[in-house]
C-alpha cells in the first residue's frame, strides 16, 4: 500500500525541500525551512535544536532530510503550512469547511505563534456563517481546545435560541462544557451588549460633515448633512442587541444607507465607514471578560 500523500502538490516531495515534517497520521510533508521558520517563531526553534543522536530516540533521516514528528493531523497541519508559503508559491485556499477544523486552526496556529495567520483565520469567521449559523458547536470546540479567543466570539452569537434549536444535534464537543459555562457564556454575551449599549455613537461619529473646496472647485463644499450616517448607525445598534459583533458592521443588508450617496467626498466616508464601525465595535467590547476557569 502507497503511503499517503500530502492534498497540496506544494509539498510532494521536491529537490528544493531540506526538511520533512510528518503528521501524527503518517503524512509527510517535504517543505523549506527557510520560509517555516521566517513564518513562525516555534518553527524556527524547532529546526535550531540538533537531532537526536538515536533514531530510537524521535526524529530520523529520509533521503537525506531530517524528518520531524509532529502532533497535528494532516488536514490541520497542511493548513498551517500553506499559510506559511507565499501566495505565489501555494495558489490553494486555506479551506475552512466545517467550524471544528476552523476552531482547530486556530489553536494549532496559536500554537505555533502565527499572529498574523491566526488574524487572517479570524478574519475569515467574522464574515463567515460557520459561527453565526452554529455558534454553540463553535463554543464546544472553542472549550475542547481551549482558546478563550475563539469562545468569546461564539458567544457573542450563542442566544438562548440558538442553544435550543441545536442541542438536540448531540455533538461529543458538548461534552466540553458544562451548564454554568453556557450561563457564564451568556452573561458574558449580555454585558458585551450592554457595554455596546453605553457608547455614544453620535460622539464617535458625528452626523455632519465639512468639506473644503476640492482641488478643481468641485461642487459640493461646505457643510453635508450625512443623515445616511446616522441611518446606517440605527441599524447596527439594533443588530447589536442580537448579536454584539463588530462583524455586524460589515452585513450588507444593514449598509443600504451608505449606497447611492452623491457627495463623492461623503462617499468616500461611507466606503469606510463599516470598517471604522467594526474596529470601533470590537475596542468597545474587548475588556468585557468570559471567565471559564480554565
Amino acid at each position: 500500500m502507497a503511503p499517503r500523500q500530502p492534498a497540496s502538490p506544494t509539498f510532494l516531495k521536491n529537490p528544493r525541500a531540506d526538511i520533512i515534517l510528518r503528521s501524527a497520521d503518517d503524512v509527510d510533508f517535504y517543505t523549506c525551512r527557510s520560509l517555516l521558520s521566517y513564518a513562525s517563531p516555534v518553527f524556527e526553534s524547532m529546526f535550531g535544536l540538533p537531532p537526536p543522536v538515536n533514531a530510537e530516540d524521535g526524529d530520523e533521516i529520509k533521503g537525506g532530510r531530517r524528518v520531524i514528528k509532529l502532533a497535528e493531523d494532516s488536514i490541520i497541519l497542511e493548513r498551517v503550512l500553506l499559510f506559511c508559503y507565499p501566495r505565489n508559491v501555494s495558489v490553494e485556499p486555506v479551506g475552512l469547511q466545517d467550524v471544528a477544523t476552523a476552531v482547530m486552526l486556530l489553536s494549532t496556529l496559536d500554537k505555533y505563534d502565527m499572529a498574523d495567520s491566526y488574524n487572517c483565520v479570524l478574519g475569515i469567521l467574522r464574515t463567515s456563517p460557520l459561527v453565526k449559523d452554529d455558534p454553540l458547536r463553535a463554543f464546544a470546540v472553542a472549550c475542547r481546545v481551549k482558546d478563550l479567543h475563539m469562545a468569546k466570539f461564539a458567544a457573542r452569537f450563542l442566544t438562548r435560541s440558538k442553544a435550543h434549536q441545536t442541542v438536540d444535534n448531540w455533538n461529543p464537543d458538548y461534552k466540553c462544557f458544562t451548564f454554568f459555562d453556557l450561563l457564564r457564556a451568556e452573561e458574558y454575551r449580555d454585558k458585551c451588549i450592554r457595554a455596546l449599549e453605553l457608547k455614544d455613537w453620535k460622539k464617535m461619529f458625528p452626523f455632519t460633515a465639512f468639506h473644503k473646496v476640492g482641488p478643481d472647485g468641485e461642487w459640493p463644499y461646505g457643510e453635508c448633512d450625512v443623515f445616511w450616517k446616522e441611518a446606517y448607525l440605527n441599524n447596527v445598534a439594533d443588530a447589536l442587541r442580537v448579536n454584539p459583533c463588530g462583524a455586524v458592521a460589515d452585513e450588507t443588508e444593514l449598509q443600504n444607507p451608505l449606497m447611492g450617496v452623491q457627495c463623492k467626498q461623503c462617499s468616500n466616508i461611507a466606503n469606510s465607514l463599516p470598517t471604522l464601525v467594526s474596529a470601533y465595535i470590537e475596542r468597545s467590547i474587548a475588556k468585557v471578560e468570559l471567565n471559564l476557569g480554565w
